[in-house]
């Protein structure tokens, strides 16, 4: 496993600055050890996911840009990737679960995504069809991440 380094929390930074809302981090009064959170539901689409979006299609090329987007996502990612293409001024499409909670597949479609429903077991396979078929680039919640956690279906995101 390699883990990220400074720099590219650095990049990622830089990527993300003035784009996306720059939480702090909030002390919780009366513990005995400091607990500080970050309300990241402060963020445009109301979670962490938009910075990891952001940063990965900030970090496309032009020509990737040019071309779209597409991802597979259910929620706070789908809303993220379809804010940040909206963002940059390129198609993106979302592949969401057929299953999936009817307030994200609107509130992807209202930020500007195709989206796409399919079977639970087919989404990630129909992203990456979409991606061959449409020259797409493939933007999924792990990609670009230098690690990847050990839980299936879970994803990393620089700050």
């Amino acid at each position: 496993m390699t883990l990220i380094s400074s720099a590219d929390l650095d990049r990622a930074r830089t990527s993300v600055a003035g784009s996306v809302v720059r939480t702090p981090l909030l002390p919780v009064p009366g513990m005995e050890h400091p607990l500080w959170l970050k309300p990241e539901n402060l963020q445009t689409t109301g979670a962490f996911k938009i910075r990891g979006a952001h940063h990965r299609i900030a970090s496309m090329t032009e020509t990737e840009r040019a071309r779209g987007v597409v991802t597979h996502a259910s929620g706070n990612h789908a809303q993220a990737v379809a804010w940040s293409a909206k963002a940059f001024g390129i198609p993106a499409v979302v592949v969401m679960s057929d299953t999936a909670a009817r307030v994200k597949i609107e509130a992807t479609r209202t930020l500007g995504a195709e989206v796409i429903s399919v079977p639970p077991d087919l989404y990630r396979t129909k992203a990456v069809e979409l991606a061959a078929e449409r020259g797409y680039t493939l933007s999924t919640a792990a990609i670009g991440c230098k690690w990847r956690p050990a839980r299936a279906g879970s994803s990393a995101s620089p700050p």
